[in-house]
């Protein structure tokens, strides 16, 4: 029929093909990257000795405590605020997540680092930002 028009069909779709592969390996980059986050220990119980307790400020407003050991790492935290979040449908899963403390304002990037490491006091608030 029209070859004009069978050429722009064609350029449309390998241009959607392409652009879907990018989405495709974009969603697979992020899922890899909570798969690699450990998985969360039960909480300890309050009073144990080398617990702090840390306040998360969600993207909704609303604010959660929960009780770590100073020795789990950063990336235990963010795995408890990954699941929080998608279980309360607050996110997708394999969106990035940081978290950083109020004041002084600080992002905690180093997964390994422990909580004491990271120098998180006791009643410590976190922000909770979706990226």
């Amino acid at each position: 029929e029209d070859p004009e028009l069978a050429a722009a069909l064609a350029a449309s779709l390998e241009e959607h093909t392409q652009q879907q592969q990018q989405q495709d390996t974009q969603q697979q980059e992020s899922s890899q990257q909570q798969q690699q986050l450990p998985p969360v220990p039960e909480e300890p119980a309050e009073g144990a000795d080398n617990v702090i307790t840390v306040a998360f400020r969600l993207p909704s407003g609303a604010r959660v405590s929960r009780r770590f050991s100073k020795a789990d790492s950063v990336a235990v935290v963010q795995a408890y605020v990954v699941q929080l979040l998608i279980s309360s449908r607050e996110m997708k899963p394999g969106q990035p997540v940081q978290l950083c403390t109020q004041f002084p304002k600080k992002v905690l990037d180093q997964m390994d680092q422990s909580l004491e490491a990271a120098n998180l006091a006791d009643r410590s608030m976190l922000s909770v930002l979706i990226l």
